[in-house]
């Protein structure tokens, strides 16, 4: 489970992702945060897929690519503009979560992110996002 400052750190991760792409995230983008002791991010990986249908081949590919990568953990965080978990979201967090139990990279959290909160599944609380914040409609104006 990640505390506060781990969850700021994974939000700055993502919110770095998004300024270096020439368009704003899109409902349910995917990102793979890989994490070092401490909470330190070493890699952040956007799955081209993002959350639109989480069935057994994305499943696998999620697994194979934090399997692959043998690195201490991962946190996946999922971009929705309200901030609040869908379906979906909880359903890839249970799956993954038994899929990843026996793996030798932890699985930290699923958080579903947004300009304004965070929504952790590991704890199932909101938090307000500090970091994310909207100026315009278009990659320009995200400040993190």
């Amino acid at each position: 489970m990640l505390d506060d400052m781990d969850i700021s750190a994974c939000s700055d991760a993502v919110c770095k992702v998004i300024m270096s792409r020439a368009d704003e995230p899109a409902e349910g983008d995917l990102f793979a945060l890989f994490l070092a002791p401490a909470a330190r991010v070493l890699m952040t990986v956007e799955v081209g897929e993002g959350t639109r249908h989480v069935d057994e081949l994305f499943l696998r590919h999620l697994v194979a690519l934090v399997d692959d990568l043998h690195l201490d953990a991962v946190t996946f965080v999922v971009w929705r503009l309200a901030g609040r978990p869908r379906r979906v979201d909880k359903l890839l967090w249970r799956e993954l979560t038994v899929r990843l139990g026996s793996a030798d990279t932890r699985l930290l959290d699923l958080l579903v992110t947004g300009p304004e909160r965070v929504w952790s599944a590991s704890t199932g609380r909101y938090r307000r996002q500090p970091h994310i914040r909207t100026i315009s409609s278009s990659t320009a104006g995200w400040t993190c």
